[in-house]
């Protein structure tokens, strides 16, 4: 099925601010009615799709960034004061705010995070980029346009949350697979426990296997669920009634360390799925750099099977490596997200930057957000930037 594109109505109008998330990182979604395709936002983990025959007005294609941009800001950085020095001496989040916050493509959008917080991500994940990822001026611009649409510009780990409704309450909407209405809710959103590409272990697996069991099964309700044959643990309809939806460890102990709850999106670009928290755990496996938080889990998890290991983490153990002040994690985060498509290597040239194919602003915005409308909005609004500079 082919997606659709959400109206940029709701941002001019500067409506998108006032939505509720349906994919969360600075508060919860409470499993509201609208996908983030509806709201302007990413849908990270990519469980949302229209129901057949749903029909969303397309975003507007985004004018091209002005000629010589694309050469102009090719230059590689070599930290956050060479980003922010781009923007003159307010530096960046004083000139954005100042200049192009709720304007334009920016309307309802300001930043609201810290020049601490800036350095010592931007100090990081330009050290640690490896030569085919080295952070230009032009990627520089993009993934902030990223971070500010998704977090207000606050470079800190945010974990996704979960919902209150009456339907789905607390954890139960990370495990429940929610149907379109055809009236008000148009799109469906898949379980974080039973998924078709099979990107986490379900929950009822968890509860018989031994390495999971020996991890965890000091827990609370380990004695009613492991080595359960309930097959309710194997679908996608928490079973609201018999346990505990509210999130707390010391109420839904082992629960909480199964697929669908633990590996929930995280970070900056929400890592979200077993399958991409593993390429973490290999990049901590082989880590040779100086955050010593990030040296510790690798003498820990030296050796170990990377599967084995996700199934013997926490979420204690994830929350303190996407939220360390070292930022090492949050930034091979987003590496992994782009390592399949390499849509964060962005063209030195005009044609190419402000086409729809490989190293264009387009591809990239609809790579992070998973629709086109995205990739739309990624234009737009990095070229309110250029155009403003």
């Amino acid at each position: 099925m082919k997606r659709r594109e959400v109206s940029l109505g709701l941002m001019a109008l500067g409506l998108s601010g006032f939505v509720r998330r349906s994919v969360a990182q600075d508060r919860a979604s409470f499993a509201d009615l609208l996908s983030p395709e509806e709201t302007g936002y990413a849908d990270f983990s990519q469980i949302w799709e229209p129901q057949p025959g749903t029909t969303i007005v397309q975003v507007a294609a985004a004018p091209d960034l002005p000629v010589g941009s694309a050469a102009k800001f090719s230059t590689v950085m070599s930290g956050a004061a060479d980003c922010d020095g781009l923007f003159g001496s307010a530096g960046f989040i004083n000139w954005f705010n100042d200049t192009v916050a709720n304007k334009g493509a920016w309307k309802g959008k300001r930043i609201s995070g810290t020049r601490a917080d800036f350095d010592a991500f931007w100090d990081r994940f330009v050290a640690d980029a490896g030569a085919r990822d080295q952070v230009t001026a032009m990627r520089f611009m993009a993934y902030m346009a990223v971070f500010t649409n998704e977090v207000g510009g606050q470079l800190q780990s945010r974990s996704e949350l979960f919902g209150s409704p009456p339907d789905h309450p607390g954890i139960s909407y990370l495990f429940d697979a929610i149907p379109a209405d055809g009236v008000k809710r148009k799109f469906n959103k898949a379980s974080y426990n039973k998924h078709k590409n099979l990107q986490n272990l379900p929950a009822g697996k968890l509860f018989n296997d031994d390495v999971f069991l020996k991890a965890h099964g000091d827990l609370a309700l380990s004695s009613n669920l492991a080595r359960t044959s309930n097959d309710v643990w194997l679908g996608t309809d928490y079973p609201k009634e018999d346990y505990p939806t509210n999130g707390r460890p010391d109420d839904c102990g082992i629960i909480l360390e199964t697929d669908f709850f633990k590996f929930r999106g995280r970070g900056l670009i929400q890592t979200t799925w077993r399958s991409n928290y593993r390429g973490l755990v290999r990049f901590v496996q082989g880590y040779e750099g100086d955050d010593a938080l990030v040296r510790s889990f690798r003498t820990r998890w030296r050796g170990l099977d990377p599967d084995e290991v996700c199934t013997t983490s926490t979420n204690a153990d994830w929350d303190t490596l996407f939220g360390d002040a070292g930022k090492a994690v949050l930034g091979q985060a987003i590496r992994e997200h782009s390592k399949s498509t390499h849509y964060n290597r962005l063209a030195d040239d005009d044609s190419i930057l402000n086409g729809k194919g490989i190293g264009s602003l387009i591809r990239m915005g609809r790579s992070i957000g998973g629709y086109a409308g995205y990739g739309e909005l990624l234009k737009h609004r990095v070229g309110d930037i250029v155009r403003a500079l």
